[in-house]
């Protein structure tokens, strides 16, 4: 577009050089007393329209170059935007994944030391239990504040990227939610750490992991999965609006 406009002022300007070089010679060849003031109002008349002409498309030009300007501006700083949500994005995702984890191994910790002390009544396991009740409580705290969050995202993402990329961390936002939730109760607890300490000891008990007590597990690879897409449809969004 910047091209064409500097070809039609090129234009312009040889139109009008070529025009008063042609008034010159005109009158010097009209200065023998042949020129008429007709003659002269006639030219005069061109000129002026030519000059008009050119002071028109010049304005144009220089508004047409300014809006060009300023959509390129808007087109950067909304890519801006967006990039600055996909970095909210990784830090959040990533956090609420990390929270999730820690309190399913908390949690997890706390029913086994609170089925150890229903069944023995050890004063370690009562601390113990009490321990990993505080830090279960606050990885929960902490996984619901990331969930608010996230939920709050997956709107701006709908609003100013993708309908179906806010839609989809949503519902992956539920699956690592849903992962927290317990398969086990209370009684399955104590029930489990009976059995262990009859057929076992108190090490395998304790060694044992959250996988079969909860939800299922979070899976990494459909967190960078999610990531990797919304990174991928903000590139998308850039090349289309830019024509890159």
């Amino acid at each position: 577009m910047q091209w064409d406009l500097l070809v039609i002022y090129t234009i312009v300007s040889v139109a009008v050089s070529l025009i008063t070089s042609f008034i010159v010679q005109y009158v010097s060849w009209k200065g023998r007393n042949l020129a008429t003031k007709e003659d002269i109002s006639g030219i005069t008349e061109r000129i002026e329209d030519v000059k008009l002409n050119y002071s028109e498309k010049l304005e144009d030009y220089k508004n047409r170059l300014w809006e060009l300007q300023y959509e390129k501006g808007r087109l950067y700083e909304e890519f801006k935007i967006k990039h600055e949500i996909l970095e909210k994005v990784i830090v959040k995702l990533n956090k609420f994944g990390s929270d999730a984890i820690h309190h399913r191994i908390y949690a997890h910790h706390r029913n086994i030391y609170l089925a150890l002390y229903k069944l023995n009544n050890s004063e370690s396991d009562s601390k113990q239990y009490r321990e990993f009740q505080i830090k279960a409580e606050k990885s929960y705290l902490d996984f619901g504040d990331q969930s608010y969050e996230l939920t709050a995202l997956a709107s701006t993402i709908k609003v100013y990227i993708d309908d179906t990329l806010g839609g989809n961390l949503l519902i992956l936002k539920g699956k690592i939610k849903d992962s927290i939730n317990p398969k086990k109760n209370e009684d399955d607890y104590i029930q489990f750490v009976r059995s262990e300490l009859e057929a076992k000891s108190r090490d395998s008990v304790l060694s044992t992991t959250e996988d079969a007590f909860f939800q299922d597990s979070i899976n990494p690879d459909e967190i960078a999965h999610y990531l990797y897409q919304l990174q991928e449809g903000i590139k998308d969004d850039y090349r289309k609006t830019t024509n890159k």
